[in-house]
Formats: structure tokens, C-alpha cells, sequence
């Protein structure tokens, strides 16, 4: 019987490399981290293995050696022999993730690209097609590393900029934001990255990735962060609930800059996330004080008629808590508490 082997069932596994790399002492973390950046590729492992089988060998130094050596493998066996136009084109298409054909000719600027790719492919030197809505090519992560090594090396900085701008446009149309928030920063195109990063701010807030989104935020540029206080806002909403007192001046700051603004919403977000910071740490609820005068302001007076339903109720739900908490006799409370049950 002939059966045909696809290239990832070539891949080993965490147990597979597990067992490649027995007797290194490793624990599980480190091995999974190993099988990672080696995209399990067993001849990589069994060169690590090699390096760390030696005395007083460290899991970092044989990392490093042993990506070393695969580095020079790549240079000599397949970089250095390819014709100047493909070295290019190797280096321009390892800038994203993964590349469909059309990507590949529209940011090299040449039909050949498809024809090395294919050509790569076939004879299973580091390039994978995988076939789905669209058909996209991936390098082996450690080829794409030293492809991406080389063209910080060999590009001129400005048009590697250039590329990194362009493939964060394809990587967003493709719904990759991550990936193109990276490349944007790379390309120092500041602009976008702002953009992104308000557009799938709450998203990276609700599931856990405050520290992605505050890394995002801290990469722009410190002018464009004092000017929208939507910034501060998020980056108060990303740690609030996990380290409260390094969002609570985020968001701090951010109120002020809103009611110097006249942004109505923004004050009622920001006053809804900083008394529910303090609800959920449940310790000194006597700062909230200062703030009940501020939920009057925005709620009892005209601003209250132009705010959006979502907002208001945000903020009328965050001024019940701390009326229940710190002023339980006001009056405000029962009028309050009818409009949220309204």
C-alpha cells in the first residue's frame, strides 16, 4: 500500500520532542517552548540535544548555539545560493505571518515570487502551503526567522519600513491584527496602530490581554498619548481589575481630560470603571467619596438627556454602588435606583 504523508504529520509533537530531547533534565515548559521554535523539526532537536548534552551546557546558551548553527545551515545550503532577486524576495515575503500568492507578487512587485514558492515547496525546503479559503504559504518558523534576521540586515531601513507598513495593511484587511499591530510598530506608522488599537481595545480588555493592549498603548508616541485621553482610558481599563492602583490614575487622568473635553461619555465610562475597581479590590471605599459629586453633575443636570442609553446606565449603576456604600441616606439613591429599574 502506498499512503501519502502530509508535511505537518512530519512534525513532532511535545511527547515526540519530549522524547528526542530525554535525558536534558528538561521540564515541560521548556520543552514545549523548544518544540515551538523549532516548528518540530527533528533535525533542530536533535541538534539542540547535542548542545545541551555537554557539561555545564545552559538551556539558553544552547539555544542561542543551536539557532546559530541552523543559521548557517540556511545561509550556506539554500540563501546563498539563490540569485539576488530571490534573496529579496525571500526576506520581503518572510515579513508576514503567512502569505497568499497575490500578497507575495503585490509586495515583491514581481510574478517570479509565485514560481519560487512553488518551487521551495516542492522540493521541501522549508515552505509549507496550506490550502483554505485562500491557499497561503508559510515558512518553517526558524527559516522565517533568518529570513526576517537578513532583511533587517541587508534591506535599507527605509524601504523595510516601507514593506512592514504594506504588509500590516494586507495582515489587517485579513482580519490579522495582532500580527499587524507588530508590523506597524515595526514600520513606525503610528497612526494605524492608534486606530487598531481603539478598535479592539474593550475586545483585548474583556479577554484578558491587558498587558498587549497597555504595551500597545506605552508604543505610541508620547504626544499622541496626552491628546486622546481614550489612551488613558484603556490603559486605566487594562489593569483596574488587576493591579488597581496602576489603573486607577490612568483612568484618573483620563476623567479629567474628558470633562476638560466636554466628552460626556467618556467621563461616564471612566467614572463607571473607577468605582467598580474600587467595588472589586474591597478594601477603602472612602476615595469614592470625591466622585459622588461628579455622577450628580453629569446625571442630575441637562447632560444627562444627551448622553447614550449604555453610557447612562453605566454610570447610574456605578453612582447606586457608591451611594449604597457611602451614602446610603442621600437622596439621590432612590430616584437612582427607580431609573435603573425603569
Amino acid at each position: 500500500q502506498i499512503a501519502r504523508i502530509d508535511v505537518a504529520d512530519l512534525r513532532c509533537t511535545e511527547d515526540e520532542a519530549l522524547a528526542l530531547l530525554g535525558g536534558t533534565a528538561l521540564d515541560r515548559d521548556t520543552v514545549r517552548r523548544i518544540q515551538r521554535q523549532s516548528d518540530g523539526w527533528a533535525a533542530a532537536l536533535v541538534l539542540l540535544r547535542e548542545h545541551l548534552s555537554r557539561p555545564h551546557a545552559t538551556v539558553e546558551e544552547s539555544l542561542g548555539e543551536g539557532r546559530d548553527a541552523i543559521f548557517e545551515y540556511f545561509a550556506g545550503e539554500i540563501f546563498a545560493r539563490a540569485k539576488p532577486a530571490n534573496q529579496r524576495a525571500l526576506m520581503v515575503t518572510a515579513i508576514l505571518p503567512s502569505i497568499t500568492t497575490a500578497e507575495a507578487v503585490d509586495l515583491v512587485g514581481s510574478e517570479d515570487v509565485a514560481r519560487l514558492l512553488e518551487y521551495l515547496y516542492r522540493r521541501h525546503l522549508f515552505v509549507d502551503r496550506r490550502r483554505g479559503a485562500q491557499t497561503t504559504w508559510h515558512y518553517h518558523a526558524l527559516f522565517r526567522e533568518f529570513l526576517q534576521e537578513e532583511g533587517r540586515r541587508r534591506l535599507a531601513v527605509a524601504e523595510r519600513r516601507a514593506l512592514c507598513a504594506r504588509a500590516a495593511a494586507l495582515l489587517e484587511v485579513r482580519g490579522e491584527d495582532d500580527e499587524a499591530l507588530a508590523l506597524y510598530r515595526e514600520a513606525g506608522e503610528f497612526e494605524p496602530m492608534h486606530r487598531l488599537v481603539l478598535a479592539h481595545a474593550l475586545e483585548w480588555a474583556r479577554h484578558g490581554r491587558s498587558q498587549a493592549l497597555s504595551d500597545a498603548i506605552d508604543a505610541l508616541p508620547d504626544a499622541m498619548r496626552a491628546d486622546d485621553p481614550w489612551l488613558a482610558y484603556w490603559q486605566g481599563r487594562a489593569w483596574i481589575f488587576i493591579e488597581a492602583q496602576r489603573g486607577r490614575a490612568s483612568l484618573e487622568r483620563a476623567f479629567a481630560a474628558f470633562k476638560r473635553a466636554g466628552d460626556l461619555r467618556g467621563q461616564a465610562l471612566a467614572l463607571n470603571t473607577i468605582v467598580t475597581g474600587y467595588y472589586y479590590e474591597w478594601a477603602n471605599f472612602a476615595p469614592i467619596d470625591r466622585w459622588i459629586p461628579e455622577f450628580a453633575e453629569l446625571l442630575e443636570g441637562g447632560h444627562a438627556a444627551t448622553l447614550d442609553a449604555d453610557s447612562e446606565l453605566r454610570a447610574r449603576s456605578a453612582w447606586l454602588i457608591a451611594l449604597l456604600f457611602r451614602r446610603p441616606d442621600d437622596p439621590a439613591l432612590a430616584p437612582c435606583a427607580q431609573r435603573l429599574d425603569a
